[in-house]
């Protein structure tokens, strides 16, 4: 399931009471930390190699690359998005047991979960500490949100649980046919 907030488009059932909401949400999420982590990991390599930038311009530049990368990939994900909801199939039921599918089986992918706590923290506290540091505030947003990505993708092999992924099929199935 997409960040902590989106336990808003949940009922008591764990069913997803909006679940456009929750796919759009979350695609539009992961467009954010995509563009946010490339830009924080290749434009500094980029900048100190071609500019020869040091130091705090080096910073800005990247925090800057960061937040046009999220920006930018979020544009992306929204416009695969529509495109694949194009895909669903041309009646309304069939887009919406699609995407009531997809939205279900988010609510219980642990990965994607910690990854968008992690990345939403880091993010609200870029946001928090760009005010003393007199910083631009979305750019800091922008390279809090990738830094919580690439600690997810750091730490994630030492705290994942290691359920196969048949258990995780039959588990989304049995909660699945609950539902019906």
């Amino acid at each position: 399931m997409a960040a902590p907030f989106m336990y808003a488009f949940f009922d008591k059932d764990d069913e997803p009471a909006s679940p456009h909401a929750v796919l759009i949400s979350h695609v539009v999420l992961k467009g954010f930390q995509a563009g946010a982590v490339l830009g924080l990991v290749l434009s500094p390599v980029y900048l100190a190699l071609r500019k020869k930038l040091r130091g705090k311009e080096l910073l800005m530049k990247t925090m800057k690359s960061s937040m046009y990368g999220s920006c930018g990939f979020a544009a992306v994900s929204s416009a695969m998005l529509a495109q694949k909801y194009r895909s669903f199939g041309p009646a309304r039921e069939h887009v919406d047991d699609a995407v009531m599918d997809r939205a279900f089986r988010l609510k219980f992918h642990q990965s994607q979960t910690r990854n968008d706590i992690f990345s939403v923290t880091t993010a609200a506290t870029g946001a928090i500490l760009a005010f003393p540091a007199k910083v631009p505030l979305l750019p800091m947003t922008a390279t809090g949100l990738g830094a919580g990505c690439l600690i997810h993708l750091v730490t994630s092999s030492f705290t994942t649980t290691n359920e196969s992924w048949a258990e995780k099929k039959q588990a989304w199935k049995n909660s699945y046919q609950k539902m019906q």
